[in-house]
């Protein structure tokens, strides 16, 4: 990656954190948890001119899997357009990232959501 693409990252990356919310659900939300989530975003989108998921405003975190309001059951992870939401298991997220053989990452595959309804 050249020195351009290194600075244009980081600056989505914070164009991604400043324009969404970040909401903890029985956890407090840091800024390293804000960077890695909108590191895994903009790592989805960055070859796109418009990266910024424009349909989902709300990125609310728990710190395991939840049950969900919409489903009544368990949950990772989910992407809900028409609340513009995009929720994750923090404990998930990050198994996503520490096994790199499974082919499971909660953050990519919600965020391929969120790239399916957004364009």
């Amino acid at each position: 990656m050249s020195l351009f693409e290194r600075k244009l990252f980081i600056h989505r990356v914070a164009k991604f954190v400043r324009k969404h919310k970040f909401v903890g659900s029985s956890i407090e939300v840091t800024s390293q948890m804000k960077i890695m989530i909108a590191a895994m975003a903009i790592q989805l989108s960055f070859g796109l001119k418009n990266y910024l998921y424009p349909l989902f405003h709300t990125i609310i975190i728990y710190p395991k899997a939840y049950k969900s309001t919409i489903t009544n059951k368990m949950h990772q992870g989910e992407s809900n357009p028409k609340l513009g939401v995009l929720i994750f298991s923090w404990e998930s997220f990050n198994e996503g990232i520490r096994i790199e053989n499974d082919n499971l990452n909660l953050g990519l595959h919600e965020f391929t959501h969120g790239l399916h309804f957004s364009f």
